[in-house]
């Protein structure tokens, strides 16, 4: 038995640049979506006292804030290989292949992904979301998906 919350609402949502590598020589260029995060949480049982499986509140204000982290950013992956990405003093510099960016640190997250895909987006939040609930609520399943444009949705879930 499993009991499932569904969690989609308007503010689960962060807009950020990017650009995807194809390769040690292809990327796309830098560019921004508005993504859409959503998230399914199973529950292999609701507390007998109070009929629920996880306090909603707690839960919707973990996904807002791994969406605020991301949101009005330039998004750039820290363990590519294709990439050289160096913090000096205020500045952030990213080579990819003969392209150069110089970008102030403050407008810059720098994810411990390989690549800045909606695959990685979803299983980065997945990991972000299973960190901070890992001392408040047990889920059996967790499932992320990430919506990059309309028609356009990646997913990661994982069995806990």
């Amino acid at each position: 038995m499993t009991f499932w919350i569904d969690l989609e609402k308007e503010r689960f949502k962060f807009s950020a640049a990017h650009f995807t590598l194809f390769g040690a020589d292809t990327a796309e260029r830098l560019h921004g979506h508005n993504y859409q995060v959503f998230c399914s949480i199973g529950f292999a049982q609701i507390s007998p006292e109070t009929g629920l499986a996880a306090p909603f509140a707690s839960l919707k204000q973990t996904i807002e804030k791994t969406c605020a982290k991301l949101d009005e950013r330039v998004l750039i992956p820290q363990n590519s290989p294709f990439l050289s990405v160096k913090a000096e003093l205020e500045q952030i510099e990213i080579t990819f292949g003969r392209k150069h960016y110089s970008l102030p640190s403050e407008d810059v997250v720098l994810l411990p992904i390989v690549n800045t895909s909606s695959e990685e987006f979803a299983r980065y939040i997945f990991g972000e979301l299973k960190t901070a609930w890992a001392d408040t609520v047990s889920p059996k399943s967790l499932r992320v998906g990430v919506r990059e444009t309309s028609g356009q949705m990646v997913f990661f879930e994982e069995r806990l």
